[in-house]
């Protein structure tokens, strides 16, 4: 049995180390099979088989950075909603289409950014894709600020509807690829911790939307100083990624990473993208996955637990008491959202210990049991519900901050779980395809919850997120998943 170990077995501009695998594998296999490999420690002769670059952060960086840029921009105006409706002189349901335009624009390029992905040096392409669409949805938004272009309001608003159009559609191209980019950079070790820190850059961006836009906006005049500041955040990456941004490392980093190269038995040149054979091949997996009956029940439990956090989230400013106002209320946003983070990254830190990654389904359905119970404290301590033994927490606030904070972490956990855990429920297809129907599942979701009527959205949010928790563990509970990837 034939190992290539060394490096002198990998040459950068020599394909015949991915060309035809599929057709000699059994005269010289690259590897043992699967089942053997899964119980093959990782020895000194594995680090050297399965190398990590430095730039696997560099990359990291990048794409955490445009994912948090894209989810700011789509919550500047609900961040500080009545300033926003005074600037634009719309009404709240004007505010809400804005949010509702991302998931929108988001279940319509999907399959394209999926499509994109699959390419040689699709990651590449997704990541810049998506900074060239963030700084174009910013720039158009600042339009109307020049006054020699004389821009009257009703131009105003058509073009602040393309600006988040164009910024919604940025959206698949990080979000649905984060399991992607963490199997073709980084090691077995290390996988779910980069798809965590990957997952909650988008939280983190609604995070600094929720301190930055009561921060700097206490006039509606003052909304255009903010979004000139987010154009000027949205050029740093484009031109860091016009600088360097490697199509992917020389080497496989992992087993897992090497395994893409041998089902598709195509060659990945240099940069380690699969060719892959395009829709025929995108469809195949995608009926492949929807097969899959845990996958399923996965896709759906996701998406429903971060469809409606989407929509809890983007409108948690205008359904509290209107008497604590916008930096208040941006106060409890940005608690819940900064404690999900922190849960989604150190999620990713623990399950990457050995003795845990076979507990991905149990530590996600404790999580959501904890999720839900805490959510519905939060209601019921809110109006319409305003339990009475739980008043006091919300005319004290700070109790109630604290509740807010751990429904924040103990669902943030979930997050880069059900990524990791439909790519295992998917497998042997591909995590892009996982990744990719998981997303659409959770924007469909936020679409029907955004289009519910204003009056719907802010007097039954809060409750119904406590429900969706419920109902997610109860679909969990239920998907069996073998943990087959290495």
């Amino acid at each position: 049995m034939e190992y290539r170990e060394k490096d002198s077995d990998y040459h950068d501009n020599d394909l015949s180390y991915y060309k035809g695998i599929n057709d000699d594998l059994e005269e010289k296999p690259l590897l043992p099979s699967t089942s053997l490999r899964s119980m093959m420690p990782l020895s000194e002769t594995a680090i050297e088989m399965y190398p990590v670059e430095g730039t696997r952060w560099w990359v990291l960086f990048w794409f955490a950075y445009i994912s948090s840029l894209q989810s700011l921009l789509w919550f500047t105006y609900s961040s500080v909603p009545d300033h926003s409706q005074a600037f634009l002189n719309v009404d709240s349901n004007t505010l809400i289409m804005f949010l509702d335009e991302g998931p929108i624009a988001f279940c319509v390029t999907v399959w394209y950014a999926n499509w994109l992905l699959a390419r040689p040096g699709g990651l590449r392409k997704s990541i810049i894709t998506a900074a060239v669409l963030c700084f174009l949805g910013a720039s158009i938004r600042c339009l109307p600020l020049i006054d020699a272009l004389h821009i009257n309001h009703s131009v105003m608003v058509v073009l602040v509807h393309v600006a988040q159009t164009l910024n919604a559609a940025a959206a698949p191209f990080v979000v649905a690829s984060v399991s992607t980019l963490s199997l073709e950079w980084f090691a077995e070790a290390e996988r779910n911790t980069a798809t965590a820190v990957g997952n909650v850059a988008s939280a983190a961006g609604r995070a600094v939307a929720y301190y930055l836009g009561p921060a700097m906006v206490h006039t509606p005049a003052q909304l255009k100083h903010l979004l000139a500041l987010e154009a000027a955040l949205a050029l740093v990456p484009l031109l860091a990624v016009a600088v360097h941004l490697p199509a992917g490392p020389a080497k496989p980093p992992s087993r897992g990473a090497l395994e893409v190269v041998e089902m598709y038995g195509t060659a990945r040149g240099k940069h380690g993208s699969p060719d892959v054979r395009g829709l025929a091949v995108l469809w195949t997996e995608l009926k492949g996955v929807v097969a899959k009956p845990a996958f399923v029940l996965l896709v759906v439990s996701g998406g429903v637990n971060m469809g409606l956090y989407g929509m809890w989230s983007g409108v948690l400013p205008a359904v509290l008491p209107s008497s604590w106002g916008d930096a208040e209320a941006g106060y409890f946003g940005l608690a819940n959202t900064l404690c999900g983070i922190v849960g989604g990254v150190l999620a990713g830190v623990l399950t990457d210990v050995r003795s845990m990654q076979q507990r991905l389904r149990t530590v996600t359905g404790v999580a959501l049991v904890l999720a839900g119970i805490l959510f519905a404290v939060f209601a019921a301590a809110l109006p319409p519900v305003s339990w009475h033994p739980l008043h006091t927490l919300a005319e004290s606030r700070a109790p109630l901050l604290v509740v807010c904070s751990l429904a924040g972490f103990f669902r943030g956990v979930t997050d880069p779980l059900f990524f990791e855990l439909s790519a295992e429920a998917a497998y042997p297809f591909s995590a892009g395809t996982a990744g990719s129907v998981l997303t659409f599942g959770y924007h469909v979701a936020l679409v029907i919850s955004l289009s519910l009527p204003s009056s719907v959205l802010t007097r039954w949010s809060l409750t119904a997120m406590a429900v969706a928790m419920g109902f997610c563990t109860v679909l969990v509970v239920f998907a069996r998943v073998q943990y087959q990837r290495r």
